[in-house]
């Protein structure tokens, strides 16, 4: 997180009240407060603490994973920021659930496909398309185009949408996205929605939004089974392991897991494989941590930049789904994506 030196109230509370644990919940958070030695007063129902955030956030996280061990996953630690400064530092609201923001990153300058967010797909651009599917997904965050450069701006402001410019030189939608996020600060969840993936479902942007305001992960995706056996061979299409508690173990572009008792012909049939699909949700702190990390040597060898979060030790949870709708990355993949939206019953 961002350090911020004011002085600000920050109080914690073990919700709903009427919880049988509550009590003895909300000791287990004090006796990490108390233990922390900041400034802080017991009330009948909460306890506030006072310092700068910096100081003051490690403590709540400290304070949460002492509830969660106690048995407290049934209820939820409301935490409410009382500060006269800018709510740069206000990135939960009242409940104590964490603000999203949903970036779009959108290139014109791609290799294979320049201007392909201005591309019309049917009677709409690319771009403006994402944006709607994206909206329709809750009225709780906001929405930015992260490009990098004005004809795209130009065109999101003229739909009604919300653009900033980023740099150019950014390699990855993720860079872009951090450049984002770090101007930014009120928001504690950034969510990463490709500019190329126009028939992205409402249900899964939520998906990835609801991992993350559950607090156990720092890093969330998607994954989908794979039904098809071409999609099992192709280094393309990424394939997840994923492990018990949801969380990723494993990307690679060869078939995993590997099934020692079948043959490879007949994997596909029994239904353990899994297509990682590209949305990604952060933390905010989490997102401005990864952008500074050095490429991996796992990263280096599949071409997955995925693998330099799992390799330095962050735990990144999947959502499952059973929609992939078609992406673009070519004009070919353009025109099959015009083909897919006249033959779609839902009106997408």
């Amino acid at each position: 997180m961002q350090k911020n030196a004011k002085t600000v109230n920050l109080s914690l509370q073990v919700l709903p009240l009427n919880h049988p644990d509550s009590y003895p919940l909300i000791r287990e958070a004090i006796r990490v407060i108390e233990a922390s030695g900041v400034k802080h007063r017991v009330q009948p129902f909460s306890t506030v603490m006072e310092g700068p955030m910096d100081v003051l956030w490690p403590v709540v996280e400290k304070a949460r994973k002492a509830v969660e061990k106690a048995g407290g996953r049934e209820v939820i630690l409301n935490i409410q920021i009382h500060t006269k400064a800018s709510d740069d530092v206000r990135f939960e609201d009242k409940t104590g659930v964490l603000r999203p923001l949903v970036v779009i990153p959108a290139r014109y300058a791609s290799v294979r496909f320049p201007g392909k967010p201005l591309a019309l797909l049917g009677d709409k651009p690319v771009i403006q398309r994402v944006w709607e599917q994206v909206k329709m997904a809750g009225d709780d965050f906001e929405v930015i185009v992260a490009t990098d450069d004005e004809r795209i701006l130009t065109e999101v402001e003229r739909f009604g949408g919300c653009a900033e410019l980023t740099d150019a030189s950014h390699l990855s939608g993720t860079d872009r996205c951090a450049e984002v996020a770090a101007r930014h600060s009120k928001y504690g969840v950034i969510i990463n929605v490709q500019g190329d993936e126009p028939f992205i479902r409402p249900e899964q942007v939520r998906t990835v939004i609801d991992l993350l305001q559950m607090q156990k992960f720092s890093i969330a995706t998607l994954a989908k089974p794979i039904y098809d056996a071409t999609h099992l061979s192709n280094p393309n299409v990424v394939k997840v392991v994923v492990g018990q508690a949801s969380q990723a173990l494993y990307f690679s572009r060869h078939p995993i897991p590997y099934l020692r008792d079948n043959t490879p012909d007949t994997w596909i049939d029994s239904g353990r494989h899994l297509q990682h699909l590209g949305i990604y949700g952060f933390r905010r702190e989490t997102l401005l941590e990864i952008n500074q990390l050095p490429e991996s040597p796992l990263e280096t060898a599949e071409k997955l930049e995925q693998l330099r979060w799992l390799d330095h030790g962050y735990r990144i949870g999947v959502g499952m789904t059973d929609w992939s709708g078609p992406g673009i990355d070519t004009p070919d993949d353009l025109k099959e994506a015009g083909e897919f939206l006249g033959r779609s019953a839902d009106g997408v």
